[in-house]
This record gives structure tokens, sequence and C-alpha cells, in this order.
């Protein structure tokens, strides 16, 4: 009787011993937390001028600008370790988001007013193969000739409510491919176009680019603007030319 009801117990625990042994198979494995390819290599963002002859040179701190009214000027973003196009990056909310560049209209440090956001204009520095085998370019810069790839061209980007998504950018060896994306980790280079509005108030102004995925900030830089109190003609009324003798 006692051997009967010990097998009989054996047979009732059987099923109970053989889900713990599986590991609670019926539920499956947990999953794995998504990896941020940015934990170990966060994104860099710098300004970023071309006055050197052949390559972009970077700086850091904020990008200063001083324009009139009716004046459109420039400046430029160098970003650096940016993650491949189809990477997965985690926004604030630990969920995936797109990598973009967002620019924020420049805000009146008294008023708070804001230049409208279509004062503002993207384009990605593509470098081109150049001959700079040429006695002007030698007379110019004091460089030896050969042949060379500059940043000289720019690609308009797409922007939507001040922001810019950073999959559009393309593979700089194949500018002419809209399939082919820039490559992982490589130097990205962004020219900006802000046009000054005629009626634009004059004083000092301030914006922010930021590289974010989601709600989350990945890197930033600020941007000041000194408006003078004076306004360029909409038609130019002088023009000059004179002969520049070598």
């Amino acid at each position: 009787m006692i051997r009967i009801r010990a097998s009989l117990i054996f047979l009732l625990l059987l099923p109970a011993l053989t889900f713990v042994l599986a590991g609670c198979a019926l539920f499956g494995k947990p999953d794995e937390p998504t990896a941020d390819p940015l934990a170990a290599t966060p994104v860099v963002l710098r300004g970023a001028h071309f006055n050197d002859p052949l390559k972009a040179v970077s700086y850091s701190g904020p990008v200063k600008l001083t324009a009139a009214r009716n004046e459109t000027v420039q400046f430029a973003l160098q970003i650096e370790r940016l993650p491949a196009f189809d990477a997965t990056v985690l926004g604030a909310d630990g969920k995936p988001a797109p990598v973009r560049l967002r620019i924020g209209p420049p805000r009146h440090g008294q008023t708070q007013a804001s230049l409208p956001p279509d004062s503002l204009l993207a384009f990605q520095v593509l470098e081109m193969p150049f001959n700079i085998n040429r006695a002007g370019f030698v007379r110019h810069t004091g460089l030896s000739a050969g042949q060379s790839r500059l940043p000289r061209a720019l690609l308009p980007l797409k922007m939507i409510d001040g922001g810019i998504g950073l999959a559009q950018l393309r593979d700089a060896a194949s500018p002419a491919d809209v399939g082919k994306h820039a490559p992982a980790d490589a130097t990205q280079w962004i020219w900006v176009d802000l046009a000054i509005p005629f009626d634009a108030t004059p004083g000092d102004y301030a914006s922010t680019c930021e590289i974010v995925a989601g709600d989350r900030t990945l890197a930033s830089l600020p941007v000041n603007l000194s408006v003078y109190d004076f306004v360029l003609p909409q038609k130019r009324n002088l023009v000059m030319s004179a002969d520049i003798s070598w």
C-alpha cells in the first residue's frame, strides 16, 4: 500500500518537475535588451569652416554669426561617429527612434521672438574630384599641384519642422546613388543657410543645433546670432568691376 502511494505521488509530481527542469519553456526566454550603438561611441557635433582650400576645419564652442537685416548668412556643422542609417538607436523612452539633426529657429534674447522656420535651409557637403594642377591654385594657396577631392558640392536636405533625418545622408564616394547611404562613423558636414528677414528685430539671438533620437539628445551645439540695425536693399544699385593684375 505504501509503495502504491509513493508511486502515485511521484506520477503526480512528474509534470511539475519536468516544467521546472525545462526552464519554463512554455513562456519562452526573456527578451534581451537592444544594444545601443552610441553607448560606447557617442556622437560628436562641432562647428566647421572651409577657409582651408583642401579640407573642412572643425572647432569647439558655439557658432557665432553676425548679419544685417535682409541678409543671408551661412554656417557649417561637423558630425562625427554617426551610426549606420539602419542602426537601432534608443530614444529617451527606451524605444528605437530615428536619428535627426534638429535646428531651432534663433530666438531674440529680449522679445523672445523667433525667426521663421523657413529661414533655414540645410545641405549635405560632398567632396568632389578636382584637378588642382593649375597655376592659379598654386599661386593663390602656395600648395603643391595634383589631384584631390575637395568639399565643394551642396546637396539639399529635406527639413521638416526644423528636423533633418540623417538617414538621407548619402555616401560621399557615390553621391549620385540615391540608395547608397553614408557609412557608419564617417564624418559628415552639414551646410546651413540662415536668411534674416528684412523686418527682423535687431539684437542678439540664440539657437541650438542638436542630434536627437526621439526625445533623447545625443549632442548639441549653441548658435549665437547678432542682427545689426540696418537693412540691405533688395536691389543692388552699385555694380563694381575692375581688372586684377597678377
